[in-house]
C-alpha cells in the first residue's frame, strides 16, 4: 500500500491520505483502501495533500473532488539576493510547541500545521532545514531536498511581526542551503487568496507554473452492511 492515513492537522473528524516515502504513486484500489483505513479510524472527510493534474486521477475515479486549488511556483536557484543579518537559528527540540503555536497565529484553521504536521513536514524529503528567528519565536521556515529537488514546505511569521522582513530572511537562508547541498530548482505553493506570500515569493525571484495543484477532499460515506 502506497498510501497510509492520519489527521488533518487538529481539525476534529478529517483525515489526510499521505504517500509513503519512496513509494509508488497510488491507483484505484489503493485508494479505496485508504478510505476504508479512514473510516475505520472514524474520520468523516479525508482530504489528499497537494497534487498535481498527472496525479488526481485514481482519487477521482474514487470519488474525490477539489476543495482547494493552489499556486505553484518555482527557482531556479541562478540568482540569489543576500540574506540579510538578523540571526536564524535552529529550534531547541522544546520549542516545537511554540513554533505550533505560532503557525495557527499566521494561519486560517484550514492550513494549522499541529506538532505532528511539522514533524511529518521535516520527515517529508530526504534531508530538511529548520529555521527560527527570535526569543520567543517570531518567524520559522523548513526547508526540504529530495536530490536536485528542493521544496519551501513551511513559512510564517507571527502577524505581530509582519513588514519586518523576517519571511524574506527565512527564504533566502532557504534558498542558500539548497545551493550549497546540489539543489538546482525549489517548489513551493501556496493559496491563492494569499497574495502577500505570492508577491514575496515573485521578489525573491519565483515564477508562478502553469498549471496550478488542488487538494482533493471526500465526504466518506457509510459503510454497506451486507
Amino acid at each position: 500500500m502506497s498510501l497510509r492515513v492520519g489527521p488533518w492537522s487538529d481539525a476534529v473528524g478529517i483525515g489526510q491520505l499521505l504517500a509513503l516515502p519512496g513509494s509508488e504513486p497510488p491507483d484505484r484500489s489503493g485508494v479505496d483502501e485508504a478510505i476504508a483505513d479512514a473510516r475505520r479510524l472514524g474520520f468523516t472527510t479525508v482530504r489528499t495533500g497537494a497534487l498535481g493534474p498527472h496525479e488526481t486521477a485514481p482519487y477521482e475515479a474514487a470519488g474525490f473532488t477539489v476543495e482547494t486549488t493552489l499556486v505553484l511556483l518555482r527557482h531556479d536557484l541562478r540568482r540569489l539576493e543576500r540574506p540579510g543579518t538578523v540571526l536564524l537559528r535552529r529550534p531547541r527540540r522544546s520549542e516545537w510547541s511554540a513554533i505550533a503555536r505560532l503557525d495557527a497565529a499566521a494561519f486560517p484553521p484550514y492550513w494549522h500545521f499541529d506538532e505532528r504536521s511539522l514533524r511529518e513536514a521535516c520527515l517529508a524529503t530526504s534531508s530538511h532545514r529548520v529555521r527560527v528567528t527570535g526569543r520567543p519565536l517570531t518567524g520559522y521556515a523548513i526547508i526540504g531536498r529530495s536530490g536536485a529537488i528542493g521544496f519551501l514546505q513551511r513559512l510564517a511569521v507571527h502577524p505581530d511581526h509582519d513588514g519586518r522582513g523576517l519571511g524574506r530572511l527565512l527564504v533566502l537562508d532557504g534558498l542558500a542551503w539548497l545551493r550549497r547541498r546540489g539543489a538546482t530548482q525549489v517548489f513551493v505553493n501556496t493559496q491563492r487568496e494569499n497574495r502577500r506570500a505570492v508577491e514575496l515569493y515573485e521578489r525573491l525571484g519565483f515564477s508562478k507554473e502553469p498549471t496550478p495543484l488542488v487538494i482533493l477532499a471526500l465526504e466518506i460515506p457509510p459503510a454497506v452492511n451486507r
